[in-house]
């Protein structure tokens, strides 16, 4: 593998991290401004960040020079870790919200992002 086409493959998976990331703050934040969620509703942010995390794979997946769907799950495995490395963490301070949120955005990640891999493969071989 060269190097271009390594440095191909790291954008691809940080732009679909960063996309997943700024739309999810991106929403968090705008929520809270518009006062639309009063208890902060871990179910619609539950919703909201899984699709952002199969937009987050489709993106990996375009990007990628080679094999999209390995980029989409690599996405999925960076994003799991992230997402346990918070459930440990916050799992103890129940003021940020129930224990099944966290968990659930474990087992999300990894399954969302490997779908926006899948909806990328099926959206271009149509096409082609």
């Amino acid at each position: 593998m060269s190097l271009r086409t390594t440095l191909q493959s790291l954008i691809a998976v940080l732009l679909g991290l960063a996309a997943v990331f700024i739309l999810s703050f991106g929403t968090n934040k705008l929520v809270r401004i518009l006062g639309v969620f009063s208890d902060g509703s871990p179910v619609a942010a539950l919703i909201y960040r899984s699709a952002y995390m199969v937009l987050g794979g489709y993106i990996a997946a375009s990007f990628a020079p080679s094999r999209p769907i390995a980029h989409a799950l690599t996405l999925g495995v960076i994003q799991f870790i992230f997402a346990s490395f918070s459930a440990i963490v916050v799992i103890h301070m129940q003021f940020f919200g129930p224990t099944w949120y966290y968990i659930g955005l474990c087992i999300t990640s990894f399954l969302c992002a490997w779908f926006g891999g899948l909806l990328h493969r099926r959206v271009h071989r149509q096409t082609l």
